[in-house]
């Protein structure tokens, strides 16, 4: 019998011995670039939960991936120089914040771009900016949502009239209107702060103690994360209650937090993460909405301050830490 030439083509191939067929190359792993406001120390955290949900996902790092990091070091102004060496890397996909995804965007355009905080109208703007083939997509953080959200909780805990220092990233981060006119209609009075750094961290808390507010209230902002334990080093010190972002926070031992549940939301990246890493266009993966919120509370937090949380606001804490 005589074989066709495709047919003889698998037979050859299937006679080859099994460390020859070994040989034939696989898909090359994909490359993951993480590009922190931060720097390294700051960010390790954060990094290694990210390559912790990688691990979830069933992905193994030099067989299916490949991944560095970049760090601003605190400081926006290095934005294109890091985001240059980002490019210069070629990577499939980069997992960072909407300020970094702006510098970022027109010098790879091959990469896609995972915008953790991302929202529809970001999304839109960068594609318009950079065209319809800019694989942008990522995950909303209800920032503007959730920083209102925590004035609210803010004015169920704390006495009628009260004052309330708000810290924010950088002037301009959040519209400030926004959260003033909650503050107004729950009878609470709010003071702005700026700053990230350790040493701008520590102003806003003297210049809380010299306001007398009554609370806290740190805006959502990765630099201002990576400094959580700095923020309750200093808020037992001044016996100062403090709103968080994250429920990490109120696990080391702030006070309370309102946001999203870390694990989950980082789940949630990686998984859109990765389908931008395997080419797949960011037409057909629209910015996607967390999934769960929770209220935690540190209750021996609270004692050592002195602070009582109202019976309703214990009864639907999702996290109450004794």
């Amino acid at each position: 019998m005589t074989l066709n030439p495709r047919r003889r083509l698998l037979a050859a191939c299937a006679a080859l011995p099994l460390c020859v067929r070994a040989q034939v190359p696989a898909a090359a792993p994909r490359r993951i670039a993480f590009f922190a406001l931060t720097n390294e120390a700051a960010y390790a955290q954060g990094l290694a939960r990210q390559r912790a949900a990688l691990q979830r996902a069933g992905l193994v790092e030099g067989r299916d991936y490949v991944s560095a990091a970049w760090y601003a070091d605190f400081n926006l102004q290095r934005l294109p120089e890091v985001a240059a060496q980002v490019a210069a890397w070629r990577p499939d996909v980069v997992i960072s914040t909407v300020p970094a995804l702006r510098v970022l965007a027109p010098l790879a355009p091959q990469a896609g771009l995972l915008g953790m905080g991302l929202t529809d109208a970001t999304a839109q703007e960068l594609r318009q900016l950079h065209g319809p083939a800019a694989r942008v997509t990522g995950v909303d953080m209800w920032l503007p949502e959730l920083n209102a959200k925590r004035v609210e909780v803010l004015a169920e805990v704390l006495p009628a009239g009260s004052t309330v220092l708000c810290l924010q990233q950088a002037q301009g981060s959040f519209a400030v209107d926004r959260l003033e006119a909650v503050a107004q209609r729950l009878g609470l009075r709010l003071h702005m702060a700026t700053g990230q750094s350790p040493q701008e961290i520590e102003a806003a808390f003297e210049q809380a103690r010299r306001l007398k507010v009554q609370a806290l209230n740190v805006l959502a902002s990765q630099p201002l994360d990576a400094q959580r334990q700095l923020f309750i080093r200093l808020a037992a010190q001044h016996r100062l209650p403090v709103m968080y972002e994250w429920h990490d926070a109120v696990a080391e031992g702030g006070l309370m937090s309102y946001g999203l549940h870390r694990q989950e939301f980082g789940d949630q990246v990686i998984r859109l993460a990765w389908k931008l890493a395997q080419g797949v266009s960011a037409a057909s993966l629209p910015v996607e909405r967390p999934t769960r919120v929770i209220l935690a509370l540190n209750m021996k937090t609270a004692r050592a301050i002195g602070f009582k949380f109202p019976p309703p606001v214990l009864a639907r804490a999702d996290e109450v830490l004794e």
